[in-house]
């Protein structure tokens, strides 16, 4: 009796089973990350720290300063932060819109950047830019620091201090960030306030890295195990798999740079596989291309000599035998008695 295996209907439902349990991760897998990187998204505001004078009621003048980070420039160590203004108390002048118009002149630094007021100017939003310390040879587990620096002053001969009431904001797609906002040491509270953006690679970015990583390695991996067994078999490579090996070691950058948020080729987790797994594929394809010329070139002409050679040691062929001598006719009118009897009965009839 035939076990289930061999029927072919039992090979369909299990190979449609196999394609529905893989389809199934594969969708809960992308809703989940979907999922996750929606309500990250939503949840912004959550990750918002606010520094000492926003809980200080005595503050009563001040420029509210909400910083939201919006994107990360890895590879020249900056972050873009927007600045949305607020003020509060005898700084504020006549609303203009939606935005705020200041009484006094007013400067605000931050960093690396000054922004300028003029008396009786609407307090537009600001987009600059600040220097993150960090390394990003580390990828995907390399991290950042971004350092927030903010004073101001107002009044017409800008001496007096202005109190800032910060908050940070804003986690960028494929990183995570914690913010700290303080005072800096000064004579008059909350005049110069001190944020620090910690800035590390999300979950999901180093799962896909490390999974693309692995799945490099597999493939330079399973080409070494292919190419040993030619020569441990000899056997002869055809050549769409040596042309398939050619492509995937020119399609190893591409498939390096599907990592998400990458950054430029060099970095530490290229010297642990990029580098080693196109070496490992370009000796592989190498060997293959020695392989095909031995068998379509050397071996060709060594099969060639051997039969010669062959035909020259075998044995001279048995001459072939003489074919027999025909039988002689009998002779015309002899009366043998052994001759065949024939009786014409005509002639029988007339004697």
């Amino acid at each position: 009796m035939l076990s289930p295996s061999f029927i072919p209907r039992a090979r369909v439902i299990r190979f449609i089973a196999y394609i529905a349990v893989s389809l199934i991760i594969v969708i809960v897998s992308l809703s989940v990350i979907g999922t996750t990187a929606h309500k990250k998204a939503e949840g912004k505001a959550n990750y918002a720290v606010s520094s000492p004078a926003v809980y200080d009621n005595t503050v009563s003048d001040y420029l509210d300063v909400t910083a939201v980070v919006s994107s990360i420039d890895v590879p020249n160590q900056l972050l873009k932060v927007n600045y949305i203004f607020t003020l509060g108390g005898d700084l504020l002048g006549k609303a203009k819109g939606a935005f705020h118009e200041t009484k006094y002149d007013l400067n605000f630094a931050s960093t690396t950047q000054k922004f300028t007021f003029p008396s009786g100017s609407a307090l537009l939003p600001q987009t600059g830019t600040l220097p993150i310390d960090g390394d990003f040879n580390q990828y995907p587990f390399d991290s950042f620091e971004g350092y927030f620096l903010l004073q101001g002053t107002f009044g017409k001969n800008q001496t007096s201090l202005l109190p800032i009431r910060l908050t940070l904001a804003g986690v960028p797609n494929g990183f995570n960030i914690e913010y700290t906002a303080t005072d800096a040491d000064s004579d008059i509270p909350h005049t110069e306030v001190y944020g620090i953006a910690s800035i590390s690679r999300s979950d999901s970015v180093k799962s896909f890295a490390m999974l693309i990583t692995i799945t490099m390695w597999a493939l330079g991996i399973a080409a070494a195990i292919y190419t040993g067994s030619l020569y441990l078999f000899d056997k002869r490579p055809e050549p769409p798999t040596v042309g398939f090996h050619v492509a995937l070691l020119f399609a190893m950058p591409s498939v390096r740079n599907s990592m998400p948020v990458a950054p430029p080729i060099g970095s530490l987790i290229d010297q642990m596989c990029l580098v080693w797994v196109m070496m490992l594929l370009a000796i592989c394809v190498l060997l293959q291309f020695v392989k095909f010329v031995w068998h379509f070139v050397l071996g060709e002409k060594a099969a060639a000599m051997a039969e010669l050679k062959k035909k020259e040691l075998a044995p001279p062929a048995p001459a072939p035998a003489p074919a027999p001598a025909p039988a002689p006719a009998p002779a015309s009118g002899s009366g043998s008695s052994q001759g065949t009897d024939v009786s014409i009965p005509f002639l029988a009839a007339k004697v």
